[in-house]
């Protein structure tokens, strides 16, 4: 990546992982796993759009140290998801990006890892918050380098796409009822949102300041329900997959043989 970033003259080179379940049983969804994958390659302009599609972690991307001392980028100072807060005020001075289909790292998931405690074990649930307060020092960062008009749109479906998120691991209406008050007194309660533009991922965050919760733990409750429904389709075409093609399998080896 360090020859990568300095021969194409770039802000940013990020590479592929391997992602790696340490478990056969560990109940992970494709689309947390495809996060970490790149679905890109090549030089691309930071703008809004692109942005987005680029992940928060830092082991897959090597960054310009002249960037980070002109813009004072740093980590805050005892929060979990501080690399995201970093890597999000890095994306919005970077200029372009080059991604290198190669895989350089084995991104292993463990269901007794601390991340994975961090995330779903009910009495840590006050480290997911702290999410929001990243999001609230990424903003002052977005001010203190007047970055923040020509990211508005970003800072939007970040804080928004992170809510949305928190509310789908929470496991109770109570849960998700703590957790949007605490997003209202740390940082949305003295946002004005009339400032950032008005798209779809606004209104969620409207509605959070206005104390609308009801949208979010009903969104919540169908997910739960058809949870199970989609687990039993899956299992049943998993098997239906297996039953039909086991003789096309069979016919294969004897062929070879």
């Amino acid at each position: 990546m360090l020859e990568t970033i300095q021969s194409k003259s770039v802000d940013l080179a990020i590479c592929n992982c391997n992602v790696v379940k340490d478990e056969q049983t560990y109940d992970l969804r494709d689309s947390e796993i495809d996060y970490y994958k790149l679905t890109y390659y090549g030089l691309h302009s930071l703008t809004f759009p692109f942005k987005t599609r680029v992940n928060s972690v830092l082991w897959n991307k090597i960054f310009k140290k002249s960037i980070i001392e002109q813009y004072n980028i740093d980590f805050p100072s005892g929060y979990y998801h501080d690399d995201m807060a970093f890597v999000l005020q890095y994306l919005c001075c970077a200029k372009t990006i080059y991604a290198i289909d190669v895989h350089l790292y084995n991104y292993l998931l463990r269901s007794n890892s601390i991340m994975h405690q961090t995330y779903f074990s009910p009495k840590d649930r006050k480290k997911m918050f702290d999410t929001i307060d990243v999001m609230k020092y990424f903003l002052i960062k977005l001010s203190d380098n007047n970055l923040l008009n020509d990211n508005k749109a970003y800072f939007i479906v970040i804080l928004s796409g992170l809510i949305k998120w928190i509310v789908s691991i929470l496991s109770s209406k109570e849960e998700i009822i703590f957790f949007l008050d605490y997003c209202n007194e740390t940082i949305l309660f003295d946002l004005d949102l009339d400032y950032f533009p008005d798209i779809e991922n606004k209104v969620r965050l409207l509605n959070i300041k206005n104390k609308y919760y009801q949208p979010f733990y009903q969104e919540d409750n169908k997910k739960k329900r058809n949870k199970p429904v989609k687990k039993f389709i899956k299992k049943v075409l998993t098997f239906s997959f297996s039953y039909f093609l086991f003789p096309y399998y069979i016919y294969k080896i004897y062929k070879r043989m």
